[in-house]
């Protein structure tokens, strides 16, 4: 997809700088706001990045668009401890639940699953997101949402315990210590779910995505101290050459959190 930057109706120059920031960070054209559609018609742009007073959002002309919100967040927030995600993360065997004081997210799209950790267990959330459009998003998208409403506290609090990086997860892992946090969640985009929200082709246009190398694989296991969870859409199959072995899973509505306990279950000598 072409891509390029431009601006809201009504802005003002801190707005135009950081379109222009944005559009030299993308190595893409910036170009002064008109009717999208005439743009699009025109420049041969299938995407807008769309430096807005409110928000900044990615936009396909009479399309859909992405940005960072809570999307469902209240919906998932009522689930607790109970959903399926957070079950993953803090550990099932034997009904017991880990506390967990920091997780690394090694593909943080647009931050729902790392909000949604940090709002359920309190937990600060170190991530990384490869693209830049993507990470831009949320550079714009965490602080804003931090600001929240009495409403919206809960996630507003989360958004806050969020740590945003731009670079690739695999070299990211190898610079950290070994039992650097509790938890490393691998999401590789590898397979699209059965549903999933109109704005998530859009952001697979963008994202670049780890492949679940044997070798990223280790580095999540070197830099966990507890476990490591791997999320896939429902009867996407695990990577048959992974160096470490699944042995537990929590299903949710359309996807599957796999999880290797480290020090219990299998790891593979020869991968």
């Amino acid at each position: 997809m072409r891509l390029a930057v431009t601006t809201g109706n009504v802005v003002d120059e801190v707005h135009r700088q950081r379109a222009a920031l944005l559009a030299a960070r993308f190595s893409v054209p910036l170009l002064p706001r008109r009717n999208l559609q005439k743009m699009a018609d025109d420049d041969g742009v299938d995407v807008f990045y769309i430096v807005r007073r409110m928000h900044e959002e990615l936009r396909i002309a009479g399309g859909e668009s992405a940005l960072v919100q809570p999307g469902m967040m209240p919906t998932k927030l009522q689930q607790g401890e109970h959903h399926p995600f957070i079950r993953a993360v803090r550990g099932g065997a034997a009904g017991r639940r880990d506390d967990v004081e920091i997780v690394f997210d090694a593909t943080l799209g647009l931050a729902h699953d790392a909000v949604h950790l940090a709002a359920v267990t309190g937990a600060e959330v170190v991530g990384c997101e490869q693209s830049a459009v993507l990470f831009s998003l949320l550079e714009e998208g965490l602080p804003r949402i931090a600001r929240g409403t009495p409403r919206t506290a809960a996630w507003a609090q989360a958004a806050a315990r969020v740590t945003p990086h731009l670079g690739h997860s695999a070299e990211v892992l190898a610079s950290m210590k070994d039992d650097a946090v509790d938890v490393v969640v691998l999401d590789p985009m590898m397979s699209l779910t059965r549903r999933s929200a109109p704005s998530f082709s859009l952001l697979r246009a963008f994202a670049l995505r780890d492949r679940a190398s044997p070798q990223l694989l280790r580095q999540a296991l070197r830099v966990a101290r507890r476990r490591v969870v791997f999320k896939l859409g429902k009867g996407a199959p695990l990577p048959v050459n992974r160096s470490i072995e699944f042995a537990r899973h929590t299903t949710g509505a359309h996807v599957v959190y796999w999880v290797h306990e480290k020090h219990a279950d299998t790891v593979f000598d020869d991968a």
